[in-house]
Parts: C-alpha cells; structure tokens; sequence
C-alpha cells in the first residue's frame, strides 16, 4: 500500500524545481521529458531556462522543429545539433524508466551525445542512478497519481470528481435530474479499479448510476448511494459526516472528495486518513 502522506503537490513541486535549477549544468543544450508524466517537470525546466525542448521519441527519431518548441519566445528545436540533453522524469523507483531511455537512445543516437539524467523524486534505493534529483522520497504520490494510483486504496466521490457537478436548475429529484444522471459527461476515467464510491446520489438512483459507471468502464468493488428517500430528506443529512463514517468503517487510507466542506468534515473525523480534494487538488 503506498503512503498517502508522502503527498507534493503543484507548488511543492514548482518549489522543489526552482531550488534545483542551478545544479543543472549550463551547457545542456536541449531538455527532453521521458513521456508521459516527465514532460509535465521537462515542459517546466525549459521555460524556467529557456532551453529548447523535446519529448524522448522525438529526439531519437531526429524530428526537428518539434511542436513543442512553438511559442513566442521558445527557443527552435534543434535535435540533430544537440550536444548536451537533459533527460527528465518526474519520480523514480527502481530506475526502469530511466534505464529504457538511456538504452534507447544509446541505440539510436550513435554520436557522441553528452546526457545527464534529472528527476525530482528519487526512492532511497535509487539515489546513485539520477545524476540529479530534488528529493529523496519513498513512494511518491504526485497530483497526477490520485486517480491513476490510489483509487485501489480509495473511498470516492462521484459528482465533481468522476462527473461534472449537478447543476441545481436539474436536481429537481425528478425526470430532469434522471436525464442528467444518464447523460453527464465523465471528467475523469480512474485506469484502476475503485475500491469504494460514495456519493451523496439517492438509493433509488443507484441502477442509473450503475449503468453509467458500466458505459463508461469505470470499475469498483462497493457503490453506497446516501440513504435517504428523497431531497428534503438529503438537505436535513449531513454529508460530510454521513461519508465520513462510511470510510471510517472501510479501513482505507484514502478519501478523494469533491465538495470542499464535506472533505473538511471527513478529514476532521478521519485526523489519522488522507483526503484529498479534487475542489482544490490538494491533500486536507
């Protein structure tokens, strides 16, 4: 199971960054971001120094002029010229990722190419492989880990986190809302099975929400709808604690919450568990 409290999120991150730039060596001539994720602290790199910039499959297949070097003041692309790349991941475990792209460009890039290997999370284990790294951090749980990584660990919300919100003009707890509830659009598609979702939906709507979750693949052990027979009913309940003692029973480490007070609530009866609001994409 990972450890939920070693939570960074964007400005950690961002921080972690701009305190560590200056360890990158100033003749690195093009910054290349292993996909997917290492792009998003690759992207970041080169506009904090103004470097061209590349994914890892552009650069071995020598694509010039690669779009992600547009922009009006982004440097052109020059993969064919570079002498000295800086090949960025975001976290490393074991160092698979970084082995395969090291290898793959051995393969493929026979000229003598300089590379010196950067990642902002490192597993102790692992600390000789980067030749830099910002922290030192056994298993990494990152803002674009939430709903890939800890769902299997997870009580979650629904509405505002697997789905748009319900507008009010539709919860009328009537045909509106039921036409809503077949229609709505996913926001997010977990890859890994839910252990949990509780939504503050009412029970009688549980068939229709079974069948979007099928439509859509999303997968889960436990669906548990609110209790309550109707709206009046619902406005009288407190929801926050109502899923709060749900995941207190469930003995998982994770709450992902939508709704900003009810992920205080839960966090307030649950001070030993992580939630994580997706209102303001950070931990509670």
């Amino acid at each position: 199971m990972l450890n939920y409290f070693n939570y960074r999120d964007f400005n950690k991150i961002n921080a972690l960054l701009i305190r560590n730039l200056e360890k990158i060596p100033k003749d690195v001539d093009l910054i290349v971001g292993i996909p997917r994720s290492g792009l998003i602290i690759s992207t970041l790199i080169a506009e904090y120094r103004n470097l061209p910039h590349t994914d890892l499959y552009s650069f071995v297949n020598y694509i010039d002029n690669y779009k992600l070097s547009n922009g009006s003041k982004a440097p052109g692309t020059d993969v064919k010229n570079a002498k000295h790349i800086l090949l960025v991941d975001d976290a490393m475990g074991v160092g698979a990722a970084m082995k395969t792209a090291l290898n793959l460009i051995k393969q493929k890039r026979l000229e003598n190419i300089k590379i010196t290997s950067f990642v902002v999370f490192v597993e102790p284990k692992s600390i000789q492989i980067p030749n830099i790294y910002c922290e030192v951090l056994r298993d990494q749980f990152l803002p674009w880990s939430v709903l890939k990584r800890g769902t299997p660990d997870s009580c979650c919300d629904i509405d505002g986190v697997l789905t748009e919100d319900v507008p009010k003009e539709f919860d009328d707890d009537g045909q509106k809302y039921k036409d809503f509830l077949k229609n709505q659009k996913p926001k997010f598609i977990p890859v890994r099975k839910i252990h949990t979702l509780v939504t503050g939906r009412l029970e009688k709507y549980k068939t229709i929400t079974e069948d979007w979750l099928k439509r859509h693949n999303i997968q889960y052990d436990n669906l548990i709808m609110c209790p309550c027979n109707n709206n009046v009913e619902r406005a009288k309940l407190d929801m926050g604690k109502f899923k709060a003692d749900v995941f207190k029973k469930s003995g998982l480490p994770l709450f992902i919450e939508s709704d900003y007070k009810e992920a205080s609530k839960i966090k307030e009866l649950n001070p030993d568990k992580c939630v994580y609001c997706m209102k303001i994409a950070d931990y509670l």
